[in-house]
């Protein structure tokens, strides 16, 4: 047979029984140092029993790249580490044209640009298999596997460990918040906290994606002191019928002090008397920063100094 019909043959899967030309290359036509073997394993057409995997053509891919890329890897393969001088191992190969195997085990394996299994299956736009639980692997760039996941939205119903951080110690749940997605229904690890100190409820509140039915305004947000509440008041998220004004931060500051700070306080909002240490009300802080509604009538309200709120009103330049 000349080189020409021995790749056609190739491509048929009709080379004889017994052929072991699998290095011959046809650089005349093909031009890319493509092996007979590389062209029958694109075309799914290796013999049963072909162990000549390690074979690479003039790209670093070796027979087991290309039939892994193809989908026509053999039943029982286990040559998934092989990587060849491209740096790629044949499960990457594998896991970004979405042919990885039932019962694939191997989701740690790194690529030369240390990124696993696991992760090449969500960069391809795939989702991992029902029952995956090596959520922690880190890719070089110091994400998780359930980081990337949270960010292509692929996350799977019940997924529980949203507490895992990565390299700049943003939490799961954090990185679901950040792609404008909602937490699942029903979560509760509110208080799970990043290296920077803020807990998933802060987030929620800043980012006005806490729950309608959410009520743990109480919770520390931060680790300075805030509450959810006061967080959410500041972010100007608090919903409509919120009512606890009154609640404290470790600062002895209340929610409706950090609102009318903020000019937050809502319409119709009628409890100025409240006070914080020195008889500060939030009318003396509203008046302070110009933020008196119209129509305000409680001027008479004096701190413990027998400052009014009249007297807390910006002066005029």
């Amino acid at each position: 047979m000349d080189v020409m019909s021995i790749f056609d043959a190739a491509r048929k899967g009709a080379l004889p029984e017994g052929f072991d030309q699998w290095a011959l290359v046809d650089n005349e036509h093909l031009g890319l140092g493509i092996t007979v073997a590389h062209v029958a394993a694109m075309h799914g057409a290796l013999p049963a029993g072909f162990d000549q995997w390690e074979l690479e053509n003039s790209h670093g891919l070796s027979v087991a790249h290309v039939a892994a890329l193809h989908g026509n890897l053999p039943a029982g393969f286990d040559k998934w580490t092989l990587a060849g001088s491209s740096g790629t191992t044949v499960a990457h190969c594998a896991a970004s044209k979405g042919y990885l195997p039932e019962g694939f085990d191997q989701w740690a394996l790194v690529n030369n640009c240390e990124i696993t299994v696991a992760h090449a299956v969500l960069l391809s736009d795939r989702t991992l298999p029902e029952g995956f639980d090596q959520w922690g692997l880190v890719d070089l760039r110091g994400d998780t596997v359930a980081h990337l996941a949270a960010r292509k939205g692929t996350l799977p119903e019940g997924f529980d460990q949203w507490g895992l951080v990565d390299k700049r110690g943003d939490t799961v749940a954090l990185a679901v918040l950040l792609q404008d997605r909602a937490l699942p229904e029903g979560f509760d690890q509110w208080w799970l906290v990043d290296k920077h100190g803020y807990t998933v409820a802060y987030w929620a509140a800043r980012l006005g994606v806490l729950p309608e039915d959410f009520d743990q305004w109480g919770l520390a947000a931060d680790k300075w002191g805030d509450t959810v509440a006061h967080t959410a008041a500041a972010a100007n998220t608090l919903p409509e019928d919120f009512d606890q004004w009154r609640l404290l931060n470790k600062r002895g500051w209340t929610v409706a002090h950090e609102a009318a700070g903020c000019g937050h306080l809502p319409e119709g909002f009628d409890q100025w008397s409240i006070a914080v240490k020195g008889g500060w009300t939030v009318a003396h802080m509203a008046a302070m920063y110009g933020r008196l509604p119209e129509g305000f009538d409680q001027w008479g309200l004096v701190d413990d100094n027998g400052m009014t709120v009249a007297e807390a009103l910006p002066k005029a330049q």
